[in-house]
């Protein structure tokens, strides 16, 4: 059903090549889901999708949302519907990734991953707009401007891939974070965990979009 699809907006090898200019409106993104992350145009800043809303996550550390006709290079999206859960207290970031990881029941599917709760230190990061002619991710990456947030209560909207994935994704976890109050969030590099309630959606079907016809 489409509530079980992971609409993608291009490729994560894109982004890697250095090719950041817009190709899909935040309308295209929301039609096709209520939960997930991507980027902006330019590379500007963290996309965080989170009940139907965009978050824009700025490099100067402030939290826009948006909507309309403009465009994002990058953003995978899909209807978020809870299929296992499990709360677990007082971890750190590869512990309960582990712990996430034996949850899933089929390593061959991909998952949404939703954690709601509390974190003593979570460390995010975002990246300045880039101005073309763009530069390839990694020399990019070296811009990026990192956040310390401590004893915040939030959100973590992701995804794991199976290795099949690997190429238009990465395998593994991709994980993005907002505040409860919308006022802080970035791609997550690493966090330690209070007590959080952990949500994930079986995923077994994407529809991977290149450019809008």
């Amino acid at each position: 059903s489409s509530t079980d699809t992971l609409y993608q907006a291009s490729t994560l090898h894109e982004l890697f090549e250095g090719n950041y200019e817009g190709r899909f409106s935040y309308g295209d993104i929301t039609a096709n889901g209520d939960f997930g992350l991507g980027t902006f145009e330019g590379l500007d800043g963290e996309m965080v999708i989170l009940e139907g809303i965009i978050y824009h996550v700025r490099a100067d550390g402030t939290v826009l949302e948006r909507s309309g006709d403009a465009l994002t290079p990058f953003a995978q999206v899909t209807r978020f519907d809870t299929d296992v859960t499990a709360r677990y207290e007082d971890m750190g970031i590869d512990e309960l990734n582990a712990a996430i990881t034996s949850l899933i029941p089929d390593r061959s599917l991909i998952y949404a991953v939703r954690i709601d709760g509390t974190f003593p230190s979570m460390e995010v990061r975002s990246i300045a707009r880039q101005d073309p002619p763009y530069r390839p991710l990694e020399e990019t990456l070296e811009e990026q401007v990192f956040f310390n947030l401590e004893d915040v209560r939030g959100t973590i909207v992701g995804f794991w891939m199976p290795p099949s994935m690997d190429g238009p994704n990465a395998a593994g976890y991709h994980l993005h974070f907002i505040t409860d109050d919308r006022s802080a969030g970035g791609h997550v590099l690493s966090f330690r965990a209070g007590v959080v309630d952990v949500a994930l959606d079986e995923t077994y079907e994407v529809q991977l979009v290149l450019a809008r016809g």
